[in-house]
């Protein structure tokens, strides 16, 4: 992927648009499933990745998957550079903090309707997470021979529906939602901004493909499955996406 920087910060850029390691620096374990980084011996200081939980990296491997982006291989290690990069940007992945007083649960039927949703969710994730290996193998079978676009469906699919339940449940149970809210402008931090660059680097490298912010873009699908699985404070609008990638 090739951008052209116009002001003076190139070696910022530089760094942000580093070339990627992850084909030659990371390398998948005998079992198919967990990257493992070469040590170094000298140079910088190593720097410990964020660790993304089985959940985590299921609702990205997954939505990767559906959408037919890259192997089993290449998925694994652009999941595997998102948690190096994760790492460096450690700050928009901590709650902001808020200054005003917690307030009081409304009292609305719409409030209890989604607290009841939020509870029945976790439930059936609970539920879910019990199975069994024979009654998750029975379900995936099912699954799959009643799918009519005849997908298959492996334990990353069960793990990544039991962390979708468990995101309705921390939303379902927000009683923000029903607080009304001032609109704030939205401003882009340097940081967010890097972050961007680094997953497009990171995509390019591992699945040889260009990343671009149209509307039916891979790229755009695997930053909303990071966002969405870490929480990490970075845009997903896809015009904001296309001035990053444009502007390099």
């Amino acid at each position: 992927m090739s951008k052209v920087g116009s002001d003076s910060s190139s070696s910022t850029r530089a760094h942000a648009r580093r070339s990627y390691w992850v084909r030659s620096a990371v390398s998948l374990s005998t079992d198919g499933e967990k990257p493992t980084v070469p040590k170094k011996t000298g140079g910088k200081r190593f720097v410990e990745p964020y660790r993304l939980s089985a959940e985590q990296r299921a609702l990205i491997l997954v939505t990767l998957a559906e959408r037919s982006v890259g192997d089993d291989e290449s998925r694994n290690l652009f999941a595997a550079a998102m948690e190096y990069d994760l790492a460096s940007c450690h700050r928009l992945t901590e709650p902001e903090t808020q200054a005003s007083a917690a307030k009081q649960p409304p009292d609305s039927k719409e409030y209890a309707a989604l607290t009841a949703l939020a509870a029945a969710a976790e439930r059936l994730a609970a539920e879910i997470k019990g199975l069994n290996d024979v009654a998750s193998q029975r379900l995936q079978e099912g699954l799959e021979a009643t799918d009519r676009f005849q997908r298959s469906y492996g334990g990353d699919y069960l793990k990544s529906l039991r962390y979708e339940l468990m995101r309705l449940v921390s939303v379902g149970q927000s009683p923000e939602l029903f607080t009304p809210t001032t609109p704030r402008e939205h401003t882009l931090s340097e940081e967010a901004h890097r972050f961007v660059l680094r997953a497009a680097d990171a995509f390019e490298a591992c699945f040889e493909l260009a990343p671009d912010a149209r509307g039916d873009s891979p790229f755009v699908a695997a930053v909303e499955a990071i966002v969405a699985a870490t929480g990490i404070r970075v845009p997903t609008d896809r015009a904001i996406l296309a001035q990053i990638l444009d502007q390099g």
